[in-house]
């Protein structure tokens, strides 16, 4: 499959498409299965933007998860756990088991309305808990900018959403996540495409080669503090994230994606063969690509 579409945002929203029409019944189900959610007064994602920080309402469940996750979760656990331990300068990030019953409170949040209806109707139908995570980045030591601490995308799907929950309070004091809006960053890669030859999602760019072609005035730093949550499309905006700043940062990260990318084609391949897939609840639909 990812032989036939080039990694490129153009090849994302090909293999998509394809995908929709090779699943289409999958597709109608997950937008019908959204549209019977019944939430009123939640949040838009304007596409132009790619990006929303808001006040999330349901107070009790938002405590419950974050109370329980800085108790479970400590910065001592996540410095000696973290999958990524090699990255210990800029981000560590430990997994969050959503399947085991210890977590439910996370689970909770996750799959709370308040968080996939906008989610949802930004993705187009009820989207796929990919991931969970807690992340901690030191931001202590000054180190030449490697990896995500450079302008990149994200290239899981052709729309996705990491959705950002702070520990403690995410300021210009301990490395806010920077990012480009989604028309201005499409800007940065038509004017890119005119004089460079080699195009990926893989690559990443340097703060000159962005404010040479889109100038700096765009730059946006995304601060947030506890008790509000970020909404990032990570696929559209170019983005990056823990450089050197003046204290840690700790937060809570969702990740959601469409059941209709190369990352999940085989999964969702078996999950429409299966002949009870219309008898599923919600909350199996949106954590089958983890169980």
């Amino acid at each position: 499959m990812s032989l036939l579409f080039p990694l490129t945002h153009k090849g994302l929203f090909n293999v998509h498409n394809f995908l929709i029409k090779k699943f289409n019944k999958f597709y109608v189900l997950r937008i019908n299965r959204l549209n019977n959610i019944k939430f009123k007064d939640y949040i838009s994602i304007d596409p132009s933007k790619g990006f929303r920080i808001f006040q999330f309402k349901n107070k009790k469940v938002l405590y419950e998860s974050l109370n329980f996750c800085k108790k479970k979760f400590t910065i001592k656990k996540i410095l000696k756990e973290a999958k990524n331990l090699n990255k210990k300068n800029t981000l560590l990030s430990l997994p969050i088991n959503i399947l085991d019953k210890e977590n439910k409170p996370i689970k909770k949040l996750a799959l709370h309305p308040e968080i996939i209806k906008p989610v949802g109707e930004y993705l187009g139908g009820l989207p796929i808990l990919y991931g969970s995570y807690i992340w901690y980045s030191p931001n202590d030591i000054n180190v030449e900018l490697i990896g995500s601490q450079l302008y990149h995308f994200d290239r899981e799907d052709y729309r996705q959403i990491k959705c950002f929950i702070p520990l403690k309070d995410i300021s210009e004091r301990n490395g806010t996540l920077n990012v480009i809006p989604a028309k201005k960053s499409k800007e940065f890669m038509n004017k890119r495409r005119q004089s460079e030859i080699y195009q990926s999602l893989k690559q990443r760019f340097h703060d000159s080669e962005v404010h040479e072609k889109i100038g700096q005035e765009f730059e946006i730093a995304l601060k947030a503090k506890i008790g509000e949550i970020i909404l990032l499309d990570t696929s559209n905006c170019l983005h990056y994230g823990s450089r050197r700043s003046e204290k840690p940062k700790y937060h809570v990260t969702f990740h959601y994606i469409t059941p209709f990318n190369n990352k999940v084609y085989k999964k969702t391949k078996s999950i429409t063969s299966n002949e009870d897939i219309l008898s599923k609840s919600n909350e199996e639909l949106m954590l089958d690509y983890i169980t």
